[in-house]
């Protein structure tokens, strides 16, 4: 069997406000949309243009319990995650298919405020809340990181390199 590779990467803004739901289990669960650009040139005429893309994004448990205060229409994310189709009978009886990005990882990047409301220096002010935020989106990036390092051990070659002379 070959090895295969579900792993998607999206960095957008949000394009509404995100739907918070629960399964019946108790389970928080938010569906959002995320929007990204492509910036294509028309080969005929040599003008480009921006496309935007639209993905359905679900964040689950632990994930969508931490962001529910903090994702809001317009904010920026980065997502981590993996792609699943399915599909489901609508109320008319026909039969419905959906692609959903299902999120293991989310950085939110708050909208800037109005320049009217940044400081003398130029910066955005920005709340204790916010910056607690980044840090511990940082600190679960960092340890996830250390995680997945630490369990790319090199294997160990049989013999090594006793005995053996490197060529001078």
């Amino acid at each position: 069997m070959r090895a295969s590779i579900n792993q998607v990467t999206l960095m957008g803004n949000v394009g509404r406000m995100p739907c918070w739901t629960a399964l019946p289990s108790g389970t928080p669960v938010c569906h959002l949309l995320l929007a990204t650009d492509d910036f294509e040139e028309d080969w005929r005429t040599g003008q480009s243009r921006t496309v935007t893309h639209w993905h359905r994004v679900v964040l689950t448990g632990a994930l969508a319990q931490s962001m529910r205060e903090r994702i809001a229409k317009g904010d920026a994310l980065y997502v981590e995650g993996r792609m699943q189709s399915r599909k489901w009978t609508d109320r008319a009886g026909g039969i419905r298919y959906t692609t959903e990005v299902i999120a293991s990882t989310v950085l939110v990047y708050p909208k800037p405020m109005p320049s009217a409301r940044r400081n003398r220096h130029g910066g955005v002010p920005v709340t204790d809340r916010e910056i607690a935020a980044w840090i511990a989106d940082y600190d679960a990036a960092d340890a996830r990181l250390r995680r997945e390092q630490a369990m790319r051990v090199p294997p160990r070659r049989k013999g090594g390199l006793q005995g053996r002379r490197w060529p001078t």
